[in-house]
């Protein structure tokens, strides 16, 4: 597993544009590991060490307590339930009170109304599709009973709809379409008129704050055909036509940098192999970046945005500084 760690401060191209990247390797050793001094009576126990190599896990950026979550994926030897958390220096291992059982290609997403992440579904050992909601303050997890789920899935996709405030999950496994809305108490499919079909794999969603859509990539199929663009208002799906588009993919992710009002989305995978490029999207067309620096090709990863300082509570994806895992754990 590698992390990409910016060291300057200024909007998403810190990564993959303008700005000198410092790069970390970080091993499966707990090197420079100690604990935090916390017997757990005060919140989670805390040990600060880097994580082990993963695929397939899930991140999202705590904008009250500013910190970039990490639960669960598949490690080199089984699945995954540990929680981590990344201060924009150094990588904590928590242990929660409570915690959402092992699991893969789960989706997780940060509520800033009412300050908590909330995680939904997956894949668990022996186990193809889960359906449990659960969110996440920063001392323990709380499993929800909601009146209503989503069925059971996995590879599906989630946003936080900052104007309208419930969670949006879109899709999951391998041709579910739906979409739901999760406002902290249930989840209430929604019936628009048009939606997306994306048949492979995983198609990850962003907020568009600016724009305030939420926005999918994804593939009809992944030989020489581009990516189609949708964008959901909250009623309904409208596929877009940019000009240019991404080459056609999947397991790739996606994240938004409020500062140039723009979507940035990295790697992935199809047919031709293993995808390093960084493109972006201004809500009218995508524009492929060049940058010198470029992290190296991956699929089945996270990546989260952060603002660049602690000093006031920026919108969520400020700056993109973390990429976490890669295509093989």
């Amino acid at each position: 597993m590698q992390l990409f760690r910016p060291i300057c401060k200024c909007v998403v191209v810190i990564v993959f544009s303008i700005c000198a990247v410092g790069l970390l390797t970080v091993t499966t050793s707990a090197q420079n590991a100690f604990n935090s001094g916390s017997t757990g009576a005060d919140g989670a126990l805390v040990f600060y060490t880097p994580p082990p190599s993963r695929m397939r896990h899930a991140m999202a950026y705590d904008a009250a307590r500013q910190w970039t979550v990490l639960f669960g994926g598949r490690g080199v030897a089984d699945v995954l339930n540990d929680t981590w958390e990344w201060d924009n220096t150094r990588w904590a291992l928590k242990i929660p009170t409570n915690s959402p059982n092992p699991r893969e290609q789960h989706a997780m997403v940060y509520d800033s109304a009412r300050g908590v992440i909330v995680l939904f579904g997956g894949a668990g050992p022996g186990v193809s599709g889960l359906n449990d909601t659960w969110e996440y303050d920063g001392t323990t997890g709380t499993l929800k009973t909601p009146a209503t789920s989503p069925t059971p899935r996995a590879n599906h996709a989630m946003a936080y709809d900052v104007a309208r405030k419930p969670v949006v999950l879109f899709g999951g496994n391998t041709n579910i379409s739906d979409t739901w809305e999760y406002d902290g108490t249930t989840w209430t499919q929604r019936t628009p008129v048009t939606s997306p079909r994306v048949v492979f794999g995983f198609a990850p969603i962003v907020y568009d704050v600016a724009r305030q859509r939420v926005v999918l990539v994804g593939a009809r199929n992944l030989v020489g055909v581009p990516s189609d663009t949708w964008e959901y208002d909250g009623t309904t799906w409208t596929q877009r036509t940019p000009a240019t588009s991404p080459p056609g993919r999947f397991q790739h992710a996606m994240t938004y940098d409020a500062v140039r009002q723009r979507v940035v989305l990295f790697g992935g995978v199809a047919a031709s192999g293993v995808f390093n490029d960084t493109w972006e999207y201004d809500g009218t067309t995508w524009t492929q970046r060049t940058p010198a620096t470029s992290p190296p090709g991956r699929s089945e990863y996270a990546m989260a945005g952060y603002p660049p300082n602690t000093t006031s509570l920026d919108p969520p994806g400020t700056e993109l500084g973390d990429l976490v895992g890669c295509d093989e754990p």
